[in-house]
């Protein structure tokens, strides 16, 4: 059955904090995505990551300067931010993140985690990465960060390669920036490319993945390395009409409230027909997993 080429205007995810945030939740269950993260924080990111940086001589008692870019509610800093004090045991952490609600649950880690964090100042910044980048250039600030991560969160930056040329530019010698985003051969990437044209939610995320940048890194001719991280999210519950938990992961795969009944009935069977295609899930007698394989991309300034 063909998608209509009608494009059907629906509501964000992102117009309903409370949702979305039922909905980041019910993912992150089905998926064991928390789990995933802590294991690859705490396997790869000290090869990965940690070893790469490197100070000048004279800076060795000076604080680490990392920044966070769309930090969210801070689960991922924290797991980096308990790697990097068994090393540098001083870090300045410059955190961006739009959503006050999200900056106000990462202030509330902090001080649930006071002690474990208690080498670590925390510079807030509750503005989108383009406001906090004007700001800079209106103050004159030009400083540089040894350590800059961008964890899923490059999707809300329509500019791409401004932002990426700008996070190279902020980064100081020995410098290494982490990007963890889709990749582009994940079965999520499927559904958003194959969908992107006729589902069209009022809001401005994009649908870049790994591919898009690396075109980037290539274009500013730097060498980036990049390494795969399987992530299978548990969708068969979407497939079940009136499973709440169900519908909460179709709105966050297509990042729209109550997508099941706000998307016209052709497009939403071709959207449930496609998840199962191979290309996007494996499917077995009892269970769909879609694949929602992940890349982090490591570049390193010389």
């Amino acid at each position: 059955m063909e998608t209509p080429n009608k494009i059907v205007y629906m509501r964000s995810l992102y117009k309903d904090l409370e949702r979305y945030e039922n909905a980041l939740k019910t993912f992150k269950d089905y998926s064991g995505e928390y789990e995933v993260y802590k294991q690859w924080y705490e396997t790869k990111f000290e090869q990965l990551v940690v070893d790469k940086i490197k100070l000048e001589e004279q800076e060795d008692q000076q604080e680490l300067r990392v920044m966070g870019v769309g930090s969210g509610s801070g689960e991922a800093d924290y797991e980096m931010l308990t790697e990097l004090l068994s090393r540098y045991p001083k870090i300045r952490n410059t955190v961006i993140e739009p959503a006050d609600q999200m900056m106000q649950k990462y202030r509330h880690l902090v001080t649930s985690q006071q002690q474990s964090l208690s080498g670590v100042v925390f510079d807030w910044r509750q503005q989108k990465y383009e406001d906090y980048q004007q700001d800079c250039q209106q103050t004159g600030d030009v400083t540089k960060f040894h350590f800059i991560h961008v964890v899923h969160s490059l999707y809300h930056m329509p500019d791409l390669d401004a932002v990426l040329e700008s996070l190279w530019e902020r980064l100081d010698n020995g410098g290494v920036l982490l990007i963890i985003i889709t990749s582009e051969k994940s079965g999520i990437h499927h559904v958003h490319e194959k969908f992107n044209k006729e589902v069209k939610a009022d809001n401005t995320m994009t649908n870049a993945t790994s591919a898009d940048v690396q075109r980037v890194f290539d274009k500013l001719r730097l060498t980036c390395k990049v390494y795969l991280q399987p992530l299978r999210l548990d969708i068969t519950k979407c497939f079940q009409d009136g499973d709440r938990d169900g519908d909460l992961i179709l709105d966050f795969l297509a990042n729209t409230i109550n997508f099941r009944n706000a998307a016209p009935k052709i497009l939403l069977e071709d959207y449930m027909q496609f998840l199962k295609e191979a290309k996007c899930s494996e499917v077995s007698s009892d269970r769909v997993l879609l694949n929602m394989d992940w890349n982090a991309i490591v570049i390193q300034k010389e």
